[in-house]
C-alpha cells in the first residue's frame, strides 16, 4: 500500500497550487492581452502550458511572451510532479526492501532463543 509522508503531501499542494497559478495567470494574461473570452484564453492556456501544440500564433509581444513563459512554465512543472512521482514510487519500493533486509538481518542473528505464544493479559494470568 503506498502512504504518503507529511513532506510528500506538501509537495504533492504545492504542485497543483503552481498548476493553478500558471492556468490563472496565463488565462488572465491571454484575456487581457488579446482581448479573448474566459474560455477561449483559458483554452489557450491549456494548449501553451501541456505543449499540445497553438491553434493561432499570438499577436503582439506581450502575448508572445506570456506564452514562452507559459511553456516554460508548464514543462517545468509538470517535469518536477513526475520526478516527485516517480521519487515517492522509487522511495516505497526501497524502503520495503530496507525493513525486510532489517527483519532478516535480526532473524539471523539471534541464537538460543524462546518464543512464547499467548503471554498476553490472559496468558499471565
Amino acid at each position: 500500500m503506498l502512504t504518503m509522508s507529511r513532506s510528500e503531501l506538501r509537495r504533492i499542494g504545492l504542485t497543483l497550487t503552481a498548476i493553478a497559478g500558471l492556468f490563472t495567470a496565463g488565462t488572465v494574461g491571454f484575456h487581457h492581452l488579446l482581448h479573448e473570452s474566459w474560455h477561449s484564453a483559458f483554452y489557450r492556456t491549456a494548449v501553451t502550458a501541456t505543449l499540445t501544440g497553438l491553434d493561432t500564433t499570438p499577436s503582439g509581444e506581450g502575448s508572445e511572451f506570456l506564452t514562452i513563459a507559459l511553456a516554460i512554465g508548464g514543462v517545468a512543472i509538470f517535469g518536477y510532479a513526475v520526478a516527485q512521482a516517480i521519487e515517492s514510487i522509487a522511495r516505497e519500493v526501497t524502503g520495503e526492501a530496507r525493513k525486510e533486509k532489517r527483519r532478516q538481518t535480526m532473524i539471523d542473528r539471534l541464537e538460543n532463543h524462546f518464543i512464547i505464544c499467548g503471554y498476553g493479559r490472559v496468558g499471565r494470568r
